[in-house]
């Protein structure tokens, strides 16, 4: 049952999307036994059932997302059934899982994703790779200190604003083009790429920009985005294009959701929920269509996502 190929010479397993360390009978059990195997596959089995999962105390939420990487299951909640008043849990609305992700109209998270050269555990780190007078690309980082956006004049300057605030522990973000450091997922289209948002974003604390939709050029042309998380975790909110009650979600992210609006989400078609990497080897993405509108906040001391942008060709 263990879905292995081979690749350049060595077996690779298509679940835990590594290399194995042999080619052997012995190589494979040992393999299988591993914890991350394991979990991934109870994860997988869970999928394949889908039975209905109750919202109750006594059941965890059963959804791909919760099975992969919730701490603790009973903590995330599935909505699958209506909301009732003052119902103290947590929501989760996942998009659609898929093995085999095709582009088109429709969110999606999957296993299936591109690549960085180098992948920085530290600001440090980040801003050698990206940050520099010798960086392939000539466009300075967009960079937002304790949620506000910093002009930038220099690569020095902004360097010396995020190592600032990283010192004094204040939430951050920085975005850097670097399209010469990334390989992106397979099914991602080669056609109308947008140079400017394939991009590396490192951040610390709970930092946002607020519910947007991926737009370029001074037409504002809608594209659509990946974004692949590597490190750290966020929480996404995500309304399909022409929801029109936008206005009414409230001005800071909703990180514990009423029940009024866990049901609108869920009635307008939406998702809401933990986008984490499920192990520290394994990545995760997420596929934005255009049009839509997306909300995601930081979780964690250090994250690290890539992606980028295409102009859909139903759009030209």
């Amino acid at each position: 049952d263990m879905e292995v190929e081979k690749r350049d010479g060595q077996l690779f397993c298509l679940l835990c999307q590594e290399n194995l360390p042999g080619s052997t009978d012995k190589a494979l059990k040992q393999h299988t036994k591993s914890r991350q195997h394991k979990q991934l596959q109870k994860g997988k089995d869970t999928r394949k059932k889908k039975k209905e999962v109750r919202v109750d105390e006594e059941e965890s939420c059963g959804c791909y997302l919760c099975d992969l990487i919730a701490d603790d299951p009973n903590d995330i909640r599935h909505l699958d059934v209506p909301i009732e008043e003052n119902d103290d849990r947590r929501f989760c609305i996942p998009p659609p899982f898929m093995d085999d992700p095709i582009f088109g109209d429709r969110p999606f998270v999957t296993r299936q994703n591109g690549k960085l050269k180098k992948y920085p555990d530290c600001l440090e780190t980040a801003l050698d790779l990206y940050c520099h007078n010798d960086c392939a690309s000539s466009r300075l980082p967009n960079i937002d200190i304790d949620l506000t956006p910093q002009t930038i004049k220099n690569v020095h300057s902004a360097r010396n604003l995020l190592l600032e605030a990283h010192k004094e522990r204040v939430p951050y973000w920085g975005a850097f083009v670097a399209s010469e450091h990334m390989t992106h997922p397979d099914w991602w289209p080669k056609y109308n790429p947008v140079a400017d948002y394939t991009q590396v974003i490192v951040g610390s604390g709970p930092t946002d920009i607020g519910i947007h939709r991926d737009q370029t050029g001074d037409e504002k042309v809608p594209v659509s985005t990946y974004i692949t998380m590597c490190s750290g975790s966020k929480l996404v909110l995500m309304l399909p294009p022409n929801t029109p009650w936008i206005a009414d979600l409230p001005k800071k992210f909703p990180k514990k959701l009423s029940a009024e609006l866990a049901q609108r989400i869920k009635d307008e078609g939406g998702y809401y929920f933990w986008l984490k990497c499920p192990s520290k080897r394994e990545h995760i993405t997420l596929f934005i269509p255009s049009g839509w509108h997306h909300w995601l906040l930081g979780t964690d001391p250090w994250a690290v996502i890539f992606g980028g942008s295409v102009i859909p060709q139903t759009i030209q």
